[in-house]
């Protein structure tokens, strides 16, 4: 083995010379780019306003001290070779040139994201397998409808919990129908409301008083009321008719009778417009 003479051997490395940049994760990168862009970031940022570069001396593995390999590693800038160091969590602490808590906390949160995305890759398998692939879809885009929160959820729980029933697989199946026939019956919603402002069906009335006489001297004269109903389609003119109302289609007639004197009635208008619905 060829005998290191590199500033950063541990034989001669000096805490006091380094100063931390940023932490860092080598292992599977599946589902790490967001919960590592921040710490990447920074080291990208630091490189940049340094000029500096990775040092260039033979260290084996991913750790520039010890040679080790190193999955959760720490990044420290050499000021006076103008050069950046990768450090496993052990040598890192063993030469307190870093903060432990901080590590630990990094090691952590990659431990969460990296069971989240197995959790992940786990549950869209599932759902390929099961034909469900848009519930996958629908869980990454996010939810706009009910239905979408629903599908959303049980991914949710799928992704945490590693399985679903074959009861909420169907269940899962049933909305994702629902949610593909939305758009059409959304557009035969809004063309039914739109034929039901030209085709509203509306009334009006059309009354006629006649006075006949008392079957007797003794008694008053009878009155007759003889109103017609139309039933019509809104936005046109009308004409409620007394007349024959049977030959017209659309009236009814009925005739009610008071002793003594005629009963009140509405509008004895023959023609009526009836109003359109709005809008």
């Amino acid at each position: 083995m060829t005998t290191r003479t590199d500033a950063h051997r541990p034989s001669a490395i000096n805490p006091l010379d380094y100063q931390f940049v940023a932490h860092d994760y080598y292992g599977s990168a599946f589902g790490m780019d967001e919960a590592l862009k921040g710490e990447r970031n920074a080291f990208r940022a630091h490189m940049a306003s340094t000029g500096g570069k990775f040092s260039g001396h033979e260290h084996g593995g991913t750790c520039f001290v010890c040679g080790a390999a190193a999955m959760y590693v720490a990044k420290f800038f050499h000021p006076k070779s103008n050069t950046y160091i990768v450090t496993g969590e052990d040598c890192a602490n063993k030469m307190h040139m870093g903060d432990a808590r901080a590590f630990r906390s990094f090691r952590d949160k990659v431990g969460e994201v990296r069971e989240a995305a197995a959790g992940k890759l786990k549950a869209q398998k599932t759902l390929d397998a099961a034909g469900l692939n848009k519930a996958w879809d629908i869980y990454v885009a996010g939810a706009n409808t009910d239905a979408e929160m629903i599908v959303r959820d049980i991914v949710a729980k799928l992704v945490k919990y590693g399985s679903i029933s074959e009861k909420q697989e169907a269940f899962i199946a049933r909305l994702l129908r629902q949610i593909a026939d939305a758009p059409a019956i959304a557009a035969q919603r809004a063309g039914s409301l739109k034929a039901m402002r030209f085709f509203t069906v509306g009334s009006m009335n059309h009354s006629k008083v006649t006075r006949t006489s008392a079957p007797r001297r003794a008694m008053r004269p009878r009155w007759w009321t003889t109103t017609s109903t139309f039933h019509g389609f809104a936005c046109r003119l009308h004409l409620a008719s007394v007349a024959a109302p049977s030959s017209i289609g659309g009236v009814s007639s009925s005739r009610s009778a008071s002793v003594g004197g005629p009963v009140p009635h509405g509008s004895a208008s023959r023609w009526a417009f009836l109003k359109c619905a709005p809008k």
